[in-house]
């Protein structure tokens, strides 16, 4: 552009301001384009003003002296100046030849800029004879002329707008709009010259003209003034050349950069180069700029002394003439107090603040990556769930701050073991997560792999710990998941893996365990069951079935309550199947409440029959259900409720319970038995009960296990623990029973040893409540000489 206008005179310096000025303000209304295109405008403005210089006029007392016919310079500057603006319009119409609007929008620009020229061209005409723009015509007045002018400008208003709304491709965009803004520039420049040669009507009114032009000069350097105020007040602005050597830095780039402008200019931006991004960062931006596109990101830079900040940058491209950037305009803004508040949220989002390892949400997330990249390439990982084993009592009698402390060490430990690109995260408590990724294609070897890192987990996770002074030892239980090409959900294998891991605590803890699909349909068959007996206990599902005990004359003196379930669907299920699920569950607590409460309501019909008047109930109580709190008054409430001798209610409680809370169990015992309540202990033999508390108890009735009765005709081991038991009933006063006899021989050998009742299929198996009052009644009204074989029959 200074090629075109070269001035030498500081008569039109205000003049060429106005220009800038009047540029500026038809772009400042461009509302639609980002503050970036606007502000490579006034830059490129800015520029141009250093470089503008005045039309050479030779400064004489006379006025008219300096319109002499010789003055070659004027007029070559306007003829320039009108070539320059007929060669943009021809762009302007190639650029525009697919754009038939834009064509229209061209053609109006150029039909009020030729009307324009033709006018000015008229009015500078002088009486001595010189003509700038072309032969004589008679003058026009100056307010025709401003008409036009303000015509024109209007015209390449509209056409800008236009750009904006209409344009596609932000490169054709930015030619145009340059074009016009060149335009704008040129035409207002022409304003200019015909303002100051029209002074040729005398001095008189070249004073006035001079004052009209000094004040265009203070406004339009007021509003140049206003915006560079705001923009530097805003932003941060450095401009460097297509190499990245920094030619210009405002003060407020400056401030936070920790330079000096004399620092900066000529340097290579690549000064303040943090190390934070990827070198493919920079290649990506320099590829957009030099397309002459704009580009916008977030840049983390480094001061002069080492700190690091973040900026919100937009580059802007400067285009030359011919199309190419020729420097780049960068328009910043200081966000680092965003960023760290962002990166404490993202902490707080996605990491333990205790260990400062990827809390649960980040690593499902971390999970899920991993199961959409094995599936779709194949690649094999791994998925180690580690848990602290008895991490409980270290909190429970060292306090949460040692455990705490432990919980830091082994974050530290982990992340010392694994590789760079595997990921460790703590969970929640004591449970810990490793995902293993890029191992053998080969599912073998990549489980051989996931097994050498998991010994060296234990191996490292078991060394002493110094927690507040003192050494402590902690061990961990690992289980494996390992991630194929399957349908695997990021769910499916914490759940795999956490399997693993209770599998490898049950068989010893401090070891590690690889999931199995079997021990998977075990589980969810076992979730299965344990919603359906919840379901059961409200539906009513559950049933009583009632086995005969009898003494040694074969009259039936009792029965044992024996819980069994209808499943609508499945039919009758085993109480080996789901007793020890409700056992795991709780479920037993509830179950066992309905168990006994319905036992008492039977034994209260017993009681107004004179055939089963005097036949006692014997009702299994878990151990999770008698060390209820307020399990004595459970039973105080049902046996008031139904109104029955409380002598005829047997409690069977397995020899097993007694190992611990012995004291407790004691209480409660002698609390049941004042009341009349009396005692079996079950299963007797299996167990390893303290005879010195066994003497304690208040017991009525031990009962020999159904597994020593098996083999006691072929087994001697049997027979001798079986005599043994019945040799310390009798010292300890105590009534014997043997349950699961089921031949004439081991009937035989009891009766001849001294154990007196019996329990078993020999007898009756277990019979709903109708069938077994049938049987009652038949054994009642029987009058053959032995009991036995007419209960058998």
């Amino acid at each position: 552009m200074q090629k075109i206008i070269n001035f030498k005179s500081s008569t039109l310096l205000p003049l060429a301001l106005v220009c800038i000025s009047i540029v500026a303000m038809v772009h400042s209304i461009n509302k639609s384009k980002a503050d970036s295109a606007m502000l490579k405008r006034t830059y490129t403005l800015l520029n141009l003003s250093k470089n503008i210089q005045t039309i050479p006029i030779v400064q004489n007392e006379s006025f008219k002296s300096r319109l002499l016919p010789g003055n070659e310079a004027v007029a070559k500057t306007v003829d320039n100046t009108l070539e320059r603006m007929l060669d943009n319009l021809i762009q302007m119409q190639k650029l525009t030849a697919d754009n038939p609007f834009q064509q229209r929008q061209v053609v109006v620009v150029r039909t009020a800029l030729e009307t324009f020229i033709h006018e000015s061209n008229k009015s500078l005409t002088n009486k001595g004879g010189l003509n700038l723009l072309g032969p004589t015509i008679s003058i026009v007045s100056d307010g025709e002329i401003n008409h036009l002018y303000a015509i024109m400008i209007e015209r390449l208003r509209e056409f800008d707008s236009s750009l904006q709304k209409s344009s596609q491709q932000q490169q054709k965009y930015a030619n145009l709009s340059g074009l016009a803004s060149e335009i704008v520039m040129l035409v207002s420049l022409l304003l200019g010259v015909f303002i100051f040669l029209k002074t040729h009507k005398g001095l008189r009114k070249e004073v006035s003209l001079r004052q009209r032009a000094e004040e265009y000069w203070k406004s339009a350097l007021a509003e140049l003034k206003y915006q560079k105020f705001a923009l530097d007040k805003h932003a941060h602005v450095v401009v460097t050349d297509i190499q990245g050597r920094i030619q210009y830095a405002n003060a407020k780039f400056c401030e936070i950069s920790g330079y000096t402008q004399d620092e900066l200019i000529g340097q290579n931006h690549s000064i303040m180069n943090s190390g934070h991004h990827p070198k493919g960062f920079f290649k990506e931006m320099y590829r957009t700029v030099a397309r002459g596109e704009t580009w916008h990101n977030e840049i983390c830079n480094r001061t002069k002394d080492g700190q690091l900040y973040w900026m919100d940058t937009t580059i802007v491209p400067f285009m030359n003439s011919n199309g190419k950037p020729e420097s780049y305009i960068s328009i910043r803004t200081d966000i680092t107090q965003r960023k760290a508040v962002d990166e404490k949220n993202h902490l707080l989002a996605f990491y333990d603040p205790l260990t400062t390892l990827p809390n649960r949400r980040f690593f499902v997330d971390k999970l899920s990556k991993a199961v959409t990249a094995n599936k779709r390439f194949g690649r094999k990982s791994a998925l180690l769930f580690l848990d602290l084993d008895y991490f409980k009592t270290l909190n429970d009698t060292q306090g949460h701050h040692i455990g705490d402390m432990l919980l830091q060490q082994v974050a530290i430990r982990l992340r010392s073991a694994v590789r760079e690109g595997d990921t460790v995260a703590r969970i929640g408590g004591d449970e810990f997560v490793v995902l293993l990724e890029e191992l053998n294609e080969n599912i073998i070897g990549a489980a051989g792999q996931t097994e050498v890192v998991g010994e060296k987990l234990l191996n490292i996770l078991n060394q002493p710990y110094l927690l507040n002074g003192n050494e402590y030892i902690s061990t961990l239980s690992i289980g494996v998941a390992m991630l194929d090409s399957q349908t695997q959900t990021e769910e499916d294998l914490l759940k795999q893996a956490d399997i693993a891991m209770y599998q490898a605590k049950k068989a010893g803890r401090n070891m590690i365990r690889f999931f199995d699909p079997v021990m998977q349909d075990t589980i969810n068959s076992r979730v299965a069951l344990e919603r359906d007996l919840r379901k059961a206990l409200n539906e009513k599902q559950f049933q009583l079935h009632y086995q005969v005990q009898v003494d040694s004359a074969g009259l039936p003196v009792g029965a044992e309550a024996l819980i069994r379930w209808r499943h609508p669907e499945r039919g009758m299920i085993s109480p080996a199947q789901f007793i020890p699920s409700a056992e795991e569950t709780g479920l037993i607590v509830p179950i066992g409440a309905w168990v006994l409460d319905t036992a008492c309501a039977q034994l209260a019909i017993w009681q107004k029959n004179p055939v089963t008047s005097n036949i006692e109930l014997a009702v299994n109580v878990s151990a999770k259900q008698f060390n209820q709190v307020n399990f004595v008054e459970q039973v105080r409430k049902s046996i008031a409720r139904h109104h029955i001798n409380p002598s005829m209610l047997k409690i069977e409680l397995t020899e097993s319970m007694l190992v611990d809370n012995i004291n407790d169990i004691i209480t409660k015992m002698s609390e049941l038995n004042a009341m009349k309540i009396r005692f079996s202990l079950d299963d007797f033999g299996t167990g390893y009960s303290s005879l010195q508390y066994l003497k304690k108890l208040p017991l009525s009735q031990l009962k020999i296990d159904q597994s020593f009765i098996r083999d006691i005709t072929s087994d001697n081991s049997d027979r001798t623990i079986i005599l043994t038991i019945i040799a310390m009933a009798r010292a300890l006063n105590l009534n014997i029973i043997a349950e699961g006899v089921e031949t004439d021989a081991q009937l035989a050998f009891l009766r001849n040893y001294g154990c007196n009742h019996y329990q078993g299929y020999y007898f009756s198996k277990p019979l709903p409540i109708d069938e077994f009052e049938v049987m009652l009644t038949d054994s009642a009204q029987c009058n053959l000489s032995n009991p036995l074989l007419t209960l058998v029959a």
